[in-house]
């Protein structure tokens, strides 16, 4: 390589941290795309901490309908809510694939999904807010629309379903 093309290179390599970076447009959502009752929907991996295959889950007896039991992780037991239960669809194949979410009390829960996920970059300015029943929180408009399910929502309504100690 000749010296002025590394002299180019070094002086381009240095110009380069004095330009401020285009957060507008670099910015992405990043989404889990689950499969409930042969349907597809989106998951916020923000609100996810982690994704767990095929795991044990002990059955409780009593309770929500929509809870499947309870799973030993990392030294904590922490509930298991079928989805496609709670968002009122029939499961396919039943749940395989758990999402855990962090709780704001510091507690966990896991959201069971059927088998099939894919994940996917997007432009934040590509999601449609929209408030549905059941934790439903927009869709991101593409050729077919994918309903985003909200995390902090569904928490909410079990919150609210705990102190009513509602039990469906």
């Amino acid at each position: 390589m000749n010296h002025d093309l590394k002299l180019r290179l070094a002086h381009a390599f240095d110009k380069s941290f004095e330009q401020v970076p285009d957060t507008e447009r670099s910015v992405k959502e990043n989404l889990l795309v689950i499969r409930l009752g042969g349907q597809r929907f989106g998951l916020r991996c923000s609100e996810i901490s982690a994704v767990i295959r095929e795991p044990k889950i002990t059955a409780l007896p009593g309770g929500l309908s929509s809870l499947l039991g309870l799973l030993g992780h990392q030294g904590r037991l922490v509930p298991v809510l079928c989805l496609a239960h709670w968002l009122e669809l029939t499961s396919l194949d039943g749940p395989k694939w758990l999402a855990l979410v962090q709780v704001p009390d510091g507690t966990q829960l896991s959201l069971a999904f059927e088998p099939g996920i894919e994940h996917l970059w997007v432009d934040p300015q590509d999601f449609v807010q929209e408030t549905h029943a059941g934790g439903i929180s927009g869709f991101l408009n593409q050729a077919t629309p994918l309903p985003i399910i909200s995390v902090p929502s569904i928490i909410d309504r079990l919150s609210q379903m705990s102190s009513d100690g509602a039990t469906t």
